[in-house]
């Protein structure tokens, strides 16, 4: 595979940082400068340590150093290896405030206001960006839905750590999702999405709210409407038996109505990915509500990201377990009300 498909065309990328329109924005050399008094050998020595990243980013601070650091930045990116050139791009995507790293191409993109985590009154596609994005979590293949791409998750974490760069962005980013739908496979549902950083880390909150509808309100009517929690915790037609563990519990949960003790939430942590659901149902309600670990945002590779992607090799038959302790991401959710 070449450069270009793995990395978009990294050639192009690197060069805009050095290009003529780019010199024309460098601030003037500051004569009081130390570091540019030194000679150059030792310079370089100096720069020679540095991450490929910085190098780049310390290329941009004034016109002297933008002049000496272009060859030196092309020959470190060409003698790297792919998860090298992957590692640097995806440090300047976290350093730089109007960026973000594309997983798609692995690419640097600039930021657009008008991209924000995609719902059923949004299309999760839209023709004016750069690309498309393929790696994205999402709650359901059918509507209501919500879904998040890792850039989402990469920039409210970013500018909620900047704490002063694009915060009107981040609020979009972070902002409460919330639809209901009167006659949604017979019942009626009500859909609430709410993420919140804490902690540096992107919890996702998701609850389902089941009511009656055109039909007596069941768990045989509940189990008919597909809806998907994690990549590993589907609940609908093909996934409401005590072969799902998922579907299990939704199933005692319901069993729980004639418990004398009374109704008790039940408790479901997934063992593939850091996931929490609580499980409520009443004699006219039932509330499932899901708290999620995204990650940190630093990377595609985090593996908490990575372990909330559906596909064949990660869904409700296979996948590999996550170590975390069960029950932490609710707590951490709910220990950060705001």
């Amino acid at each position: 595979m070449s450069s270009r498909s793995v990395f978009g065309d990294w050639r192009w990328t690197i060069g805009c940082f050095f290009s003529r329109v780019a010199r024309m924005w460098r601030p003037p050399v500051q004569q009081n400068s130390r570091f540019l008094d030194l000679p150059l050998d030792i310079t370089y020595a100096i720069i020679d340590q540095l991450p490929l990243s910085s190098k780049i980013l310390l290329s941009q601070t004034c016109r002297a150093l933008w002049y000496q650091m272009p060859e030196r930045c092309f020959s470190a990116l060409r003698q790297s290896t792919a998860e090298q050139r992957l590692e640097t791009f995806t440090d300047l995507g976290n350093l730089l405030p109007d960026q973000y790293l594309c997983v798609t191409c692995n690419a640097l993109h600039r930021i657009d206001y008008d991209d924000f985590p995609a719902n059923e009154d949004k299309e999760i596609l839209k023709s004016d960006r750069p690309c498309s994005f393929l790696e994205f979590w999402n709650n359901t293949h059918y509507t209501p839905f919500c879904a998040y791409a890792f850039h989402h998750v990469q920039l409210a974490t970013k500018y909620t750590h900047m704490n002063t760069s694009h915060q009107y962005y981040r609020e979009r980013l972070l902002q409460k999702y919330e639809t209901t739908r009167s006659d949604y496979g017979s019942l009626a549902l009500k859909l609430i999405a709410e993420p919140r950083i804490i902690l540096n880390r992107y919890i996702l909150m998701i609850a389902c709210i089941y009511s009656a509808g055109s039909k007596p309100y069941s768990f045989e009517s509940v189990s008919k409407i597909p809806m998907r929690f994690c990549p590993h915790s589907d609940f609908g037609p093909l996934a409401n038996s005590v072969e799902y563990p998922f579907g299990a519990a939704v199933q005692q949960a319901f069993h729980s109505l004639k418990d004398e003790r009374g109704v008790q939430p039940k408790l479901f942590s997934c063992d593939r990915c850091p996931t929490d659901i609580s499980i409520l149902v009443k004699e006219d309600e039932a509330y499932i509500v899901c708290w999620s670990d995204l990650g940190t945002g630093k990377s595609s590779q985090d593996p908490c990201w990575q372990s909330h992607l559906w596909s064949l090799r990660n869904n409700c038959n296979k996948g590999s377990s996550f170590e975390y302790n069960h029950g932490s991401v609710r707590e951490l959710y709910s220990s950060c009300p705001t």
